[in-house]
């Protein structure tokens, strides 16, 4: 089985790119998630299902606004199988949607969100550049 592919943002800071330039061109267009998921699309009917919505939302603050479909499914197979309804099929199922999303511990380590932005202070750099030491 092939090593699953690294985030973009890895690479980056592990200097891949200036390694290998075609690398990172290759990646340049890679589309970048923006927005919150929002409320629980319509679909979700029961009361179980958006409270599932709710609880999944608070333990993945980096979910997307494109990870709704994800989610959706991950909040139905979770109420199936609190209902007794579900299968080991379900089972399997969510987990590696959880696994996808980045919600169980052994695969939150591998979720990356986006620093905070720095602080852009020009003063602070000019001073930061004039005082190192050679």
């Amino acid at each position: 089985m092939p090593a699953p592919r690294k985030p973009t943002a890895v690479l980056q800071l592990a200097g891949s790119f200036k390694h290998n330039p075609a690398r990172g061109r290759a990646r340049e267009r890679e589309p970048e998630p923006v927005g919150a998921p929002g409320d629980p699309p319509a679909r979700l009917k029961s009361e179980a299902a958006r409270q599932a919505w709710a609880e999944l939302v608070a333990q993945a603050p980096w979910a997307t606004a494109s990870d709704r479909w994800w989610l959706e499914l991950a909040c139905q197979l979770k109420v199936r199988l609190q209902s007794g309804e579900g299968s080991a099929a379900d089972f399997r199922n969510l987990t590696a949607l959880l696994r996808g999303l980045g919600v169980n511990p052994a695969d939150r380590s591998r979720v990356q969100v986006p620093a905070p932005p720095a602080e852009t202070n020009r003063f602070r750099a000019v001073r930061a550049k004039w005082s190192r030491k050679p």
